[in-house]
């Protein structure tokens, strides 16, 4: 990379990602409400440990974070976020979890959080196979020996029956969904 018709947008580009990486700006700093910025961030799984990027922006200002506010909002957002059902609402929209529930709620928050991902996975998956299918039908349709369609009609079977699999667990999972009260 010493072509510096290369490098200059590249550094332009790690300037900016920089500059939008300040957590915090001056107005956001001067008008927060340090418990509800805790209890928010708390609700939304992000770790206790943010408030020291909010401290660090906030600090170049000349203003001070109020920890124990912030503190007190995230206990209250750790309590409505670490449950089966905000779990289970996390898991199935592909959110990750971050470990940020206390050891005595997180086995109930991972309780629904497990059947959550479990049918996200199963659903990206049916799309994926039924995308599958479908190339497979193209080709199918484009085929011109007896042996390619032969081999192509095997493949949409086993895809097919891939895709059975995968909806069985899928609902599965729902059913689990549904009687542990998720839905």
């Amino acid at each position: 990379m010493s072509n510096p018709r290369v490098r200059a947008p590249i550094l332009c580009l790690f300037v900016l990602l920089l500059a939008g990486c300040s957590s915090m700006s001056e107005r956001q700093c001067r008008s927060v409400n340090w418990a509800e910025r805790g209890e928010r961030d708390a609700y939304d799984g992000q770790s206790r440990e943010r408030i020291a990027s909010y401290q660090d922006a906030c600090t170049e200002f000349g203003i001070q974070a109020d920890v124990a506010a912030y503190n007190a909002g995230y206990a209250r957002g750790l309590r409505l976020y670490c449950t089966p059902q905000r779990g289970y609402a996390v898991g199935k929209t592909g959110g990750s979890y971050r470990r940020s529930c206390p050891p005595e709620s997180e086995p109930a928050f991972l309780e629904g959080y497990d059947i959550g991902k479990g049918i996200y996975s199963e659903q990206r998956r049916v799309s994926d196979l039924e995308r599958r299918i479908r190339d497979a039908e193209k080709k199918l349709k484009a085929a011109e020996t007896a042996d390619e369609r032969d081999a192509l009609r095997r493949r949409i079977r086993d895809l097919d029956d891939e895709m059975s699999l995968a909806q069985r667990r899928m609902r599965r999972l729902q059913d689990e969904a549904a009687a542990a009260g998720y839905n």
